[in-house]
Order: C-alpha cells, then sequence, then structure tokens
C-alpha cells in the first residue's frame, strides 16, 4: 500500500488537469491524397505583416474517402490574430472538401460549417476554386503563374471572435 502513495501524489500534481494554453485549429476536411497541411499564424495586429515559416505548424494528412479532423496544435501562449491555411504540395490533390472548422482556446470554442468558413472567416487565393460554399467542394490547382500554393487566409471576422476568446 505504501508504495502506492507517492504515484498517486504524481498523478495529483500533473498539468494535464489545467486546461491547456495551446490554441488549438481543427480543420474537418475530405482529402483523397496524401498531402501535408500547413497553418500559419501572426499574433501581430496587421494584416499586411508577412505571415512567416517559422511561426507555422505542418500536419501530415492522410487520403481517406472520409472526413477527417486535421489538428494543428500551436505552441502555448501564442494567442494569434491572423491565420493563414495552406491546403497542400501535392498538386495531383484531387478535390477537397471542407466540412467544419473549430478553433479551441481553454474553455472557449469558434465553430463554423462549410458555408461560413468561407463566406465569414477565410479567403482563398489563385490556386482554389471554390465549387459549392455549402457543401464545401474546392478544387487545388496552379495560379496563373504556374504555381501550386493552395492558401486561405483569415480576416478581421476571424481576428475579432479570436480576440474575444483570448479575454
Amino acid at each position: 500500500a505504501e508504495s502506492s502513495a507517492p504515484e498517486t501524489a504524481i498523478v495529483a500534481e500533473t498539468p494535464a488537469a489545467e486546461p491547456s494554453k495551446q490554441l488549438k485549429v481543427t480543420l474537418l476536411a475530405t482529402v483523397k491524397a496524401a498531402d501535408d497541411f500547413q497553418l500559419f499564424y501572426k499574433e501581430e495586429d496587421n494584416l499586411a505583416a508577412p505571415f512567416e515559416e517559422g511561426n507555422s505548424v505542418w500536419q501530415k494528412v492522410s487520403p481517406s474517402d472520409k472526413p477527417q479532423e486535421i489538428v494543428f496544435l500551436l505552441p502555448e501562449n501564442v494567442l494569434p490574430n491572423y491565420l493563414r491555411l495552406d491546403i497542400g504540395k501535392n498538386d495531383k490533390q484531387e478535390g477537397i472538401v471542407i466540412s467544419g472548422f473549430k478553433v479551441e482556446y481553454l474553455q472557449k470554442k469558434i465553430d463554423a460549417n462549410a458555408a461560413k468558413f468561407f463566406d465569414f472567416y477565410f479567403v482563398p487565393n489563385n490556386s482554389i476554386t471554390i465549387e459549392d460554399k455549402v457543401a464545401g467542394t474546392l478544387k487545388t490547382k496552379k495560379d496563373e503563374n504556374g504555381t501550386y500554393d493552395p492558401v486561405f487566409n483569415s480576416g478581421e471576422n476571424l481576428k475579432g471572435e479570436l480576440q474575444n476568446m483570448y479575454k
């Protein structure tokens, strides 16, 4: 019985009981070919400031015909104003379906369906063609310069809701 006492003490002290100070961003998407997605974050309150590679999180995406959660965990205590979602490097990618989007921090949550993702939170660049906002279907392609870099940028709408989460 004595040997179990210290173990109990250790378990009681684990920080897991505290809510994580990490911002968690989850994209619910159907991605049919293997790919790597990247989430950039920017803490500056300046839409024009460039995103930096050092302030990003990569996530490997396994191919699936079903929606999957693609989760990005930001470093502790990083509270971004802006996000940029790079949906892949695989220029042979088939159509992608975005079904939902979630941001969680401490006990607060932003939860959006496909239509709100496209209409309210994120703007695509020229490597993305949105086919149906409600269904969440889109195609990725090379832009007019032959560059394959499908990107969604967030704007003031998401910034306002993120700032409310941090209060």
